[in-house]
């Protein structure tokens, strides 16, 4: 476990703050106008597509991810921050942040779980997932928040 002069609910707050206002930390960069400019995917594209989803850098049940997060906080951040991650296991909810970004949240029998930012375009496909159900996303990997191992920009593998 890394050893902080700061303890972590000091920090916490200022990470979850500067994620926020770096675009947040669930989906894909805000679609917004820049320049007047509208940002929009071309027609008929689909992060949902199952080819679009690039090969991960690590495959992980979630069961597996807080378990290696329990153990050893910083040889799990080697292994799993900041790289493209695949991780499967069951559904347990579906949850708001703030800022409106969709979470997918991961079964866990620990008070530690994962928790998965879902892109607008893909809202609708996790308000129909239901408690129990298997389910495979894909996306980059932050580490450890308090109590959730947290992935944003989560595509549905099919």
């Amino acid at each position: 476990m890394v050893v902080s002069r700061f303890p972590r609910w000091s920090v916490t707050p200022l990470l979850v703050v500067g994620l926020t206002l770096a675009g947040g930390c669930g989906g894909p960069p805000s679609r917004s106008t820049t320049g007047g400019t509208s940002v929009t995917p071309p027609a008929g594209s689909t992060q949902l597509a199952k080819s679009s989803a690039p090969k991960a850098d690590v495959t992980v049940t979630a069961e597996q991810l807080v378990k290696d997060y329990a153990a050893d906080e910083k040889i799990a951040d080697e292994k799993y921050k900041g790289k493209s991650v695949r991780v499967s296991g069951t559904f347990d909810k579906l949850t708001t942040d703030s800022s409106g970004v969709a979470k997918v949240n991961f079964k866990s029998e620990s008070e530690v779980h994962v928790e998965c930012g879902i892109p607008a375009d893909a809202v609708s496909k996790a308000k129909a997932l239901r408690p129990g159900e298997k389910v495979t996303l894909q996306g980059k990997c932050f580490g450890l928040l308090v109590i959730e191992v947290v992935i944003s920009s989560c595509d549905f593998v099919e």
